[in-house]
């Protein structure tokens, strides 16, 4: 969905999208209307090696939950993620930002994943400590 196509997903609404291909968000593609991230569902069902692209590009502000443990999942641009990412590869670019929504851990799902622990990396000196830990992946 680019350019000036636009899904939206009024308050009171859900939505699970289940996509074999990849799957790219630009612009305002996909807004949604609701408070909680679990309104959103997007699955990625590729179950390939060569797997699946995710892309969400733009300065939207997308509440979702993102399931593709095979996916290769691309935030760039302004874009504001809130929600929860499960996927092969997750990378960031640009300014854009990710937000995991705590009230996920209770949502009460049965996906095989779950956090455990977690810290957010809020400044640059925060990333910067861990840089070598990443480095390679």
């Amino acid at each position: 969905m680019t350019g000036n196509a636009a899904l939206i997903i009024p308050a009171g609404s859900s939505l699970a999208v289940y996509v074999e291909g990849n799957i790219r968000i630009a612009g305002r593609g996909l807004g949604n209307g609701n408070v909680q991230p679990i309104s959103c569902q997007v699955w990625g069902t590729n179950t390939s090696p060569a797997g699946q692209d995710i892309q969400i590009a733009g300065n939207g502000a997308l509440r979702s939950v993102i399931y593709a443990p095979f996916g290769d999942v691309k935030i760039n641009g302004n874009g504001d993620v809130m929600g929860s990412i499960v996927a092969r590869t997750i990378t960031l670019v640009g300014n854009a930002l990710f937000h995991y929504d705590e009230s996920l851990a209770d949502s009460g799902t049965t996906t095989p994943y779950g956090i455990a622990k977690w810290r957010e990396l809020t400044s640059a000196a925060d990333r910067e400590r861990y840089r070598a830990n990443f480095e390679g992946w």
